[in-house]
């Protein structure tokens, strides 16, 4: 029977990503009569299944649940929304199929996904990601048998459909573009995925609550910080949580040498914004394209590439469910105009990750991945200055590193039959850390902490 409570949505901390559990308020499980390890239906938009689990004291009596980014879009559901549970009967999967959701074949690999999904309960029509070694694969559930929901065990088939048709059905309900990124794939900046939060997904999700205040929402937001520190995954990450249209702009590749077609190009990206509301535009690296102006001949195109931007942001029609996510190396270059209030105002620097962060990043990356006496804490202590751009080089060459060594101690029949020694190492790790290296100097640190300096000062 479907709980009549209402619980609120809220995230999980990046440790408790990808596991398929719902942590409840402890108060409100006892009164819906759930226990810990009991199957739930959680019902918003759509429907998926979790297993429950009391974790976090501090949620007693609040009637909150916290689930992961991906649980959240199986469920329909953001940050903030309200859901139903409905206790429901554990049953064994005796048959399982799966699709890759995105364009690409998959030889083999059922036994090794079997192993990731072992004890996990699942619905037809749940989306998921599993990291095949060193990088993740989405896949949606496009049968079981039984009917849903299932939990699958050691006895369990697992198939892998190649089926474009049936990737094509998987899409039929969500045509737009959102990123598959949640807030839970980011370590290390909560403070500034609160700050891009409050500017960006409020205003998409909840409208209403500024026309009742009568006030506008924000137009927009700039991150600025160094290379690899994580400001596109921000931008993906609150398309997705606002279940809006991502579109995706490279400075650069709006110029252009014919006269008014830079300026044309960002007329195009606007118009397609406002026809596929709601929608988060995101332009990387706009210094490229809304430099300082300076009067000089020299700097006439940019002058007619700010003006539109300006236009566009200032316009007769409002950006109506459309909001503007930019990025930038060089914030010290970008025109003033585009960041006085009712622009981009909103400046949020994204740092390089200290010891705490990097160990957050390690683990998101290495979560799913098959280790063997991996210390994270050793991992992080090893990679100061690294970005988070930097520690994932170094998981992806651990992980290439790992598979070499495999495939020379295996012949190519034994590849699928001895998956389980296939481990990454400490020694990998480290191998790996000194491979990649960080991707930025002392004094490049040092250039980027003033430039911030500068930008918070212009800010005040």
């Amino acid at each position: 029977m479907t709980s009549t409570k209402k619980f609120e949505v809220a995230e999980v901390q990046p440790d408790d990503a990808g596991k398929k559990k719902a942590l409840i308020d402890p108060e409100g499980m006892k009164t819906e009569g759930i226990e810990k390890g009991d199957l739930v239906v959680i019902e918003g938009d759509s429907r998926t299944v979790t297993v429950a689990e009391p974790r976090y004291s501090h949620d007693r009596k609040t009637g909150i649940i916290r689930i992961d980014g991906n649980t959240r879009r199986n469920a329909g559901a953001g940050i903030g929304d309200k859901v139903t549970l409905e206790k429901t009967e554990v049953r064994e999967a005796e048959q399982v199929t799966l699709t890759p959701t995105g364009s690409m074949r998959i030889n083999g690999g059922e036994n090794y996904l079997k192993r990731a999904l072992q004890n996990k309960p699942l619905m037809k029509g749940d989306r998921f990601r599993v990291r095949l070694i060193s990088s993740p694969v989405s896949f949606a559930v496009t049968g079981t048998h039984p009917d849903s929901p299932v939990v699958v065990t050691s006895r369990t088939e697992v198939s892998i459909s190649t089926d474009a048709s049936v990737s094509e059905r998987q899409g039929e309900s969500d045509e737009r573009d959102v990123p598959d990124v949640s807030y839970e794939d980011i370590g290390g900046l909560n403070d500034e995925l609160e700050q891009v939060r409050e500017m960006i997904e409020m205003p998409l999700r909840n409208p209403d609550i500024f026309e009742e205040l009568a006030i506008d929402p924000p137009k927009g937001v700039i991150l600025h910080g160094p290379p690899g520190t994580g400001k596109t995954l921000i931008a993906k990450a609150v398309a997705n949580a606002s279940d809006s249209n991502f579109i995706a702009v490279k400075g650069p590749e709006l110029m252009n040498k014919y006269v008014g077609e830079s300026e044309k190009a960002v007329r195009e990206v606007f118009s397609e914004a406002k026809q596929n509301s709601p929608a988060v535009i995101f332009f990387d690296e706009i210094d490229t394209i809304a430099g300082e102006r300076d009067g000089s001949s020299n700097s006439e195109a940019t002058e007619k590439v700010v003006s539109q931007l300006l236009t566009e942001l200032d316009g007769v029609e409002e950006l109506e469910d459309v909001v503007v996510i930019a990025a930038s190396n060089r914030p010290d270059m970008i025109d003033k105009a585009i960041l006085r209030p009712g622009r981009l105002d909103r400046k949020v620097k994204v740092p390089v990750p200290d010891l705490e962060a990097r160990k957050e990043i390690f683990r998101i990356h290495l979560e799913g991945t098959p280790l063997e006496e991996v210390d994270i804490e050793e991992l992080a202590e090893n990679t100061e200055g690294f970005t988070g751009s930097d520690i994932e080089s170094v998981t992806r060459e651990a992980s290439m590193l790992a598979m070499r060594d495999y495939m020379k101690k295996n012949s190519p029949e034994d590849l699928e039959k001895n998956m389980e020694d296939l481990k990454l190492t400490q020694e990998y790790l480290e191998k790996a850390i000194e491979k990649v290296g960080s991707s930025l100097s002392e004094e490049d640190r040092k250039s980027y902490d003033e430039m911030a300096q500068g930008v918070k000062s212009m800010a005040e």
